[in-house]
């Protein structure tokens, strides 16, 4: 996670995209990542690529491997109308099958998200993912977009807040990817406790402060 002084979050580039994969990933993956990221720019909007950039980079964080981070990087190319037999000649067939059950995801999420309870919900998902990596891009994607709720309504945060909290961070939980668990559940208490949030932040920022001074003080 990295927020600049104003906290807003930090748009990434290729080269540090490539940078963070570069940990776990080969050069000919690093290869293929930077050519996903190419071919986004070139069948995405500005606010797409960015998007999926920064998407791609919750992964990388996580040491996520070149499916994973490519998929993110298409995603949205993919759904504003490019053929899957394109994806998947340039990028191979498990890139373009966890871009498709991420759509599936969505879609079941979409369909029953208000019709059964986010237990059977989360259930459902985790059934459906055939490949574990669809649901690493999908909470990857949510937590960008949790990342930026000011660009929603009131009414929309409160819903999306209510989304993560109750079915996005316990899948997080479940998969072991407490970096994003954490990040979606203090991003889904600030909008929904916004006067709680301030209160527990400030009270952090005192103790860290009384913290250093006596560390200070030992020092001397």
């Amino acid at each position: 996670q990295i927020v600049t002084e104003k906290m807003e979050y930090k748009n990434f580039s290729i080269d540090e995209l490539i940078f963070e994969a570069a940990k776990n990933n080969s050069s000919n993956s690093l290869k293929t990542i930077r050519e996903a990221f190419e071919f986004a720019k070139n069948n995405s909007t500005k606010e797409q690529l960015v998007f999926a950039a920064n998407s791609a980079m919750i992964l990388a964080q996580q040491e996520l491997d070149e499916i994973c981070i490519c998929s993110a990087l298409l995603q949205n190319a993919f759904d504003s109308g490019i053929e899957a037999k394109i994806v998947e000649k340039s990028f191979g067939k498990e890139t373009i099958q966890v871009m498709l059950q991420c759509n599936k995801i969505n879609q079941v999420i979409s369909t029953n998200k208000n019709k059964i309870s986010p237990e059977k919900l989360a259930k459902i998902v985790l059934a459906i993912a055939k490949d574990i990596r669809s649901i690493f891009v999908k909470l990857a994607q949510e937590l960008e977009e949790l990342r930026h709720y000011n660009l929603l309504s009131k009414e929309e945060q409160i819903i999306q807040a209510e989304l993560t909290a109750k079915l996005f961070v316990p899948i997080s939980h479940k998969l072991g990817l407490d970096n994003i668990k954490w990040e979606l559940e203090d991003l889904a208490f600030k909008i929904s406790f916004p006067k709680d949030y301030e209160k527990i932040k400030n009270k952090m920022k005192y103790l860290r402060s009384e913290r250093e001074q006596k560390i200070s003080e030992m020092v001397q």
